[in-house]
C-alpha cells in the first residue's frame, strides 16, 4: 500500500481567486509574505485527514518560505512534516503540535558550501541586471518575481545556474535554488522517515507545476491537477505503465481538481471509500 502521500500546496491544494460555486465550502488561509490570500475547500480538509487517519503519513512539499508554512500549518493538522523553500528547508511536528526544525537536513544542505557560494554569486550578477528578487525568509534558494522584472529579462535556465543551482517556474515566479534541496530529494528523505524506509515508487505525490517535474517522475502514484504546466504535463504522460497517474477531467480545475483527484486516492487507490 501507499507508503507517504507528498502534497504541494499552491496551484494544488490551495487555490487564488474567485470561486462562486466551490464544491464545498472554503477556508481562507492568512495572507502570505506577498499579500495574497489562498483558500482551501473544506472538503479538500476532510480527505486528507481522511489519508492521515487511515495510517498514510500526509507531508506538505512546497516552494514557499518557512514563515508563510508556519502560518498555514494550524490549518493543515493532519500533515506530519513540511518541507520548505523547495525541499531546502525540513520541518517536522512534535508530539504537542509544535513544527520543529530538521537539524539532519540542515546540516546536510549546509554542508554543500560551494552551492551556497554558488547562490549569492548569481544573486548578485542577477540584481545587476535588475530582477527583482525575493530573498525575505529564504536560507536555500531565492524567487525572481516575474511581474515586477523588466520584461526584457531572461529567466535563467540550466546552462546559466550552472552544476550547483537549479532553476525552476514556480506560479508567476523563477525560483532558483541549491542542487542539494529540491522537493525529490526532501520527499527521499522524509519516505524513509515517514514511510518505514520506503521508497519513492510507494509514495504518492499531488502537484501542479514544474518545480515538481523532477520528483512526478519517480512516485508510484501521482494526482496531476488541471490546469497543469506542460512540463509536468510532458512528464505525466510519459510515465509506465505500471504506474498510478491520476488526473481530473477536462474541465474540473481548482478546488473541485482537489477534491476529485484525492476522491479517486481514496477510493481506488486506498480503497476506503
Amino acid at each position: 500500500g501507499l507508503k507517504v502521500l507528498f502534497i504541494d500546496l499552491d496551484g494544488t491544494v490551495v487555490h487564488y481567486g474567485s470561486f462562486p460555486s466551490p464544491p464545498s465550502p472554503l477556508v481562507a488561509l492568512p495572507a502570505s509574505a506577498t499579500g495574497k490570500v489562498g483558500t482551501l475547500s473544506s472538503g479538500t480538509l476532510r480527505m486528507l485527514q481522511h489519508v492521515a487517519d487511515s495510517g498514510v503519513p500526509v507531508v506538505v512539499l512546497s516552494g514557499a518560505r518557512t514563515r508563510t508554512v508556519r502560518q498555514r500549518a494550524e490549518l493543515l493538522p493532519m500533515a506530519s512534516a513540511f518541507a520548505t523553500e523547495n525541499g531546502g528547508r525540513v520541518l517536522r511536528r512534535g508530539a504537542g503540535g509544535e513544527l520543529v526544525e530538521d537539524e539532519a537536513w540542515a546540516r546536510h544542505v549546509a554542508s554543500h558550501e560551494e552551492q551556497t557560494r554558488a547562490l549569492a554569486a548569481i544573486r548578485g550578477e542577477l540584481e545587476g541586471e535588475g530582477w527583482a528578487i525575493d530573498t525575505d525568509d529564504y536560507k536555500t534558494m531565492l524567487r525572481l518575481q516575474l511581474s515586477r522584472s523588466p520584461s526584457s529579462l531572461t529567466p535563467p535556465d540550466a546552462a546559466r545556474v550552472g552544476p550547483h543551482l537549479r532553476a525552476a517556474a514556480n506560479l508567476d515566479a523563477v525560483d532558483v535554488r541549491v542542487a542539494c534541496s529540491g522537493k525529490r530529494h526532501a520527499a527521499a528523505y522524509l519516505a524513509g522517515a515517514y514511510g518505514g524506509g520506503a521508497g519513492l515508487g510507494e509514495c504518492g505525490f499531488m502537484c501542479d507545476d514544474d518545480n515538481d517535474v523532477e520528483l512526478a517522475g519517480e512516485v508510484g502514484v501521482l494526482l496531476v491537477l488541471s490546469p497543469c504546466t506542460p512540463a509536468l504535463d510532458a512528464a505525466a504522460a510519459a510515465r509506465g505503465g505500471e504506474l498510478v497517474t491520476l488526473r481530473a477531467p477536462p474541465g474540473v480545475e481548482a478546488h473541485a481538481a482537489s477534491e476529485h483527484l484525492l476522491g479517486q486516492l481514496v477510493g481506488s487507490v486506498l480503497g476506503m471509500a
